[in-house]
């Protein structure tokens, strides 16, 4: 149960089926692009339109991954089942991925494939930052983290934010400009750090 409600429940649950996404036949299931799905929530709020949304990340030459407690890392395009997946510590989707790294590897391995040269944190929330281990990527990309923090809010509330600034410069700034943020430098509200804290 979250918040009293048995998950299974909870209305986009309702819908979901063991498409081959979750090693089923995919019968009746139902995909649309990741950044489609998530339109409703703070960051992709803040992002603007949908039609908006789906350029602005393909006109961008930098990488973005989306971290979500179900699917784990997804890019913007991947398809996915309308879902709500509340995180929890104590919940096994939130064991799954911390177990073993397995996120984390999963992380690790896109970073090597793709050759990304600095990796900007903006989950937000602590119990979505702790589904990654940290120091082992800082250790990969010597140092090239930047944990994102709000200067005016907190939680779920800094996605505002945070979707405002990855639409008005993240995804537009040049990567030699994105590479040469210093840890502590405060750009449109948001604070870089080099600590997840």
């Amino acid at each position: 149960k979250w918040k009293g409600i048995v998950v299974s429940e909870l209305k986009n649950n309702k819908t979901l089926v063991k498409g081959r996404d979750f090693n089923g036949d995919g019968y009746g299931a139902r995909y649309s692009p990741a950044l489609l799905r998530f339109t409703r929530g703070k960051f992709f709020m803040a992002l603007g339109k949908e039609e908006g949304q789906i350029s602005l990340f393909h006109q961008s030459r930098h990488q973005v991954l989306f971290l979500c407690a179900l699917y784990g890392l997804m890019t913007p395009v991947e398809p996915i089942q309308m879902y709500d997946c509340p995180l929890e510590t104590d919940w096994p989707v939130f064991r799954m991925w911390t177990e073993d790294d397995a996120l984390t590897n999963i992380l690790l391995a896109y970073i090597k494939k793709n050759s990304v040269g600095r990796v900007f944190d903006l989950t937000a929330t602590e119990i979505r930052r702790r589904l990654i281990f940290w120091p082992a990527i800082h250790h990969e990309l010597k140092g090239n983290v930047l944990h994102c923090f709000d200067t005016a809010s907190a939680g779920d509330d800094s996605l505002i934010p945070f979707g405002e600034a990855m639409k008005d410069y993240l995804l537009r700034a040049p990567a030699e400009e994105l590479m040469n943020i210093q840890p502590e430098v405060e750009i449109g509200g948001i604070v870089f750090r080099e600590v997840a804290q």
